[in-house]
């Protein structure tokens, strides 16, 4: 975390010199970040994937890793755009995340339906 406030005091400043290199340095800053986070990810990833091979349902977590990739990605961009004072592209970028995310729920939701009409 010590790295997250030395990328911000030096992001803030660079912001009133040089704007386009706050965005290049918010930009690095944020896959600084994405690749610290990436061991807790893989640890996830392990747990679920010995969760898949125990046949609870292989499509449920496929769709499950859409979603939570398609949902972080979508935060990041918009977040990103935010930084780069595109507030209206960022707004469409959550629209989009969130139209794809409700796409991604119909096969499960329809699963779940067929579950209920077997009771």
């Amino acid at each position: 975390m010590i790295s997250v406030l030395v990328g911000i005091f030096i992001i803030i400043p660079l912001r009133e010199i040089k704007p386009e290199y706050a965005v290049i340095a918010s930009i690095l800053l944020g896959v600084y970040l994405l690749l610290q986070v990436m061991p807790v990810v893989g640890d996830v990833l392990g747990f679920t994937s010995d969760l898949m091979s125990s046949n609870i349902g292989n499509h449920s977590f496929t769709i499950l890793y859409k979603a939570v990739g398609a949902s972080f990605l979508c935060q990041y961009i918009s977040e990103l755009c935010r930084d780069c004072g595109l507030e209206s592209v960022a707004s469409k970028t959550e629209m989009f995340g969130k139209v794809y995310l409700t796409s991604l729920c119909v096969p499960l939701i329809d699963k779940i339906l067929d579950t209920i009409n077997v009771f």
